[in-house]
């Protein structure tokens, strides 16, 4: 794709790690995503904090699953969701690298109160819980299974015993130390959602849950974004989804699970990059349609402008 204009405004190339490079090297990159940050710190345009009349604004809360990490603007979810939603709405994306409900529930509460919005989407992730120090200190290969290190995998290559000379041998290596990472790392976020290994943190994550539910003046929906690994069958951290939503049912939230929609998928289609497993705009369009959908069908009201609503006091 083409690379951006650098020569107006304050621009940074950046890696998925967050390592800098020298704007001089943009014409050097083959795979380059444009990311413009709104003063109001959002993947958006800039938004008056009231919204328009008879426009219902709805917040979308999460991380770089929100933000799109690896794909355009236009091909967010918050962008696509918006864009099946049509007029008489707002989508806002206050995605941000990183979050966990621990910041997500802070920021729902800023923007249902200083934005106005009567209705926040939050998009949960496994990576969404946070693991005690002790399964901290053993995620050393990887990063939530999205972001596949060149380094490690630089790491991988000088440790092999073949010493480089055959390239099917080092095909085969790479592989199977991609599958060791993923095999490792999914049972380390089962780890996670273990009470014996991280229970002080799942208590917070259902207090968390709970105050999503009571955010003054704005009706919360979680929606349950697998991590792209290992669809084409049963998906391996479902139990944590399962538990996730038991906690948002039982704190009154409807709840949405996106893995039947990719389940049966070749999961490698869905990726933004083989390095980036962030999902691309086809997988985003899916999530959206699938979001828009179970609204529209299943949550009765959620898309209605209600009477004293932010906007106006009539249904669009």
């Amino acid at each position: 794709m083409p690379a951006p204009d650098v020569t107006q405004g304050q621009w940074q190339l950046m890696d998925y790690s967050r390592h800098e490079f020298p704007l001089a090297a943009i014409d050097e990159t083959p795979w380059c995503v444009e990311f413009r940050i709104s003063p109001q710190l959002m993947r958006d345009r800039v938004h008056d904090p009231q919204p328009p009349a008879g426009v219902l604004r709805i917040a979308m809360i999460g991380d770089s699953f929100v933000l799109g990490e690896g794909v355009q603007e236009q091909q967010t979810l918050p962008r696509q969701t918006l864009d099946l939603l049509g007029p008489g709405f707002e989508v806002l994306n206050t995605g941000r690298s990183g979050f966990s409900f621990e910041e997500e529930v802070p920021t729902a509460q800023y923007f249902a109160r200083d934005f106005h919005c009567p209705r926040a989407i939050v998009v949960f992730v496994t990576n969404d819980i946070r693991p005690s120090d002790e399964l901290a200190r053993r995620q050393n290969l990887i990063n939530d299974l999205v972001n596949i290190h060149d380094l490690h995998l630089a790491e991988f290559r000088d440790q092999a015993w073949y010493t480089g000379r055959s390239r099917l041998l080092e095909l085969a290596f790479s592989q199977w130390q991609m599958r060791r990472i993923v095999d490792d790392t999914l049972q380390w976020y089962l780890d996670c959602n273990d009470p014996a290994q991280n229970g002080a943190n799942l208590e917070r994550l259902a207090a968390q849950v709970r105050a999503f539910a009571g955010i003054p003046g704005c009706r919360v929906a979680l929606v349950m974004y697998p991590l792209l690994e290992s669809l084409e069958g049963d998906y391996p951290l479902q139990p944590i989804h399962d538990r996730v939503g038991e906690l948002a049912r039982e704190a009154g939230l409807p709840v949405l699970d996106l893995v039947p929609v990719f389940r049966g998928q070749e999961t490698e289609k869905l990726w933004a990059h083989p390095t980036d497993h962030h999902p691309n705009s086809r997988a985003h369009a899916q999530a959206a349609r699938a979001i828009v959908d179970w609204l529209r069908r299943d949550v009765p009201g959620f898309l209605t402008l209600d009477e004293g609503c932010p906007g106006g006091d009539v249904s669009p």
